[in-house]
């Protein structure tokens, strides 16, 4: 889901993901009781606009080092060492198959083993766009999953303590409006003078 999906979910709206050009509309949904956006002093004041503070989140996320590109990128390793160990695994089946001389053995061969031929020449065909010749780079891909992987759970922990001083502030909030709720109340009811 995109952020703007979920800002759009949370205060009942409908908003537009520039980056994804979806639309995501909640206007229907029920229990939103009060929509409000805070921005710091400092903050340009056209954020105050949900629709153009989450295209401007989401344009901040395209970086190389963002959530969203590390997880792609590790994605995309994973898929090619899937390949290679495929590649590595099934070769021998493929070399078998080429061994047989006679066009009927060959062709039983093949029908017998079809989901594994197909499989193989899927992962060749995947790593022939990234190998450099011959050679399949399965361990400097593994070790470069295992950095985007530590790198990813740096990132991640940084933002489970974000969130969590985020819910900590969301509270203080909640308790400060909380007790200025009767004081506000008070003075609403008093007669001007």
């Amino acid at each position: 889901q995109s952020v703007t999906a979920a800002a759009a979910y949370r205060a009942g709206e409908h908003l537009h993901s520039e980056y994804y050009g979806t639309d995501s509309d909640y206007t229907r949904k029920g229990g939103v009781v009060h929509t409000e956006i805070f921005l710091p002093d400092h903050a340009p004041r056209e954020y105050a606009d949900r629709q153009t503070l989450w295209d401007a989140v989401e344009n901040a996320e395209r970086g190389k080092k963002t959530m969203r590109s590390i997880e792609a990128r590790m994605k995309e390793l994973a898929q090619l060492i899937r390949y290679a160990e495929d590649d590595k695994r099934l070769k021998p089946l493929i070399d078998e198959m080429n061994a047989i001389r006679w066009p009927k053995k060959r062709e039983a061969f093949r029908q017998e083993h079809e989901r594994e031929i197909k499989r193989y020449y899927l992962a060749h065909r995947k790593l022939g766009e990234h190998a450099d010749g011959n050679k399949i780079p399965l361990s400097d891909w593994r070790k470069e999953l295992a950095a985007w992987q530590t790198e990813h759970d740096a990132e991640y922990k940084k933002l489970k303590e974000d969130r969590e001083e985020f819910r900590k502030l969301h509270r203080i909030k909640g308790r400060l409006e909380s007790a200025l709720t009767p004081e506000r109340q008070r003075s609403r009811e008093r007669p001007e003078r």
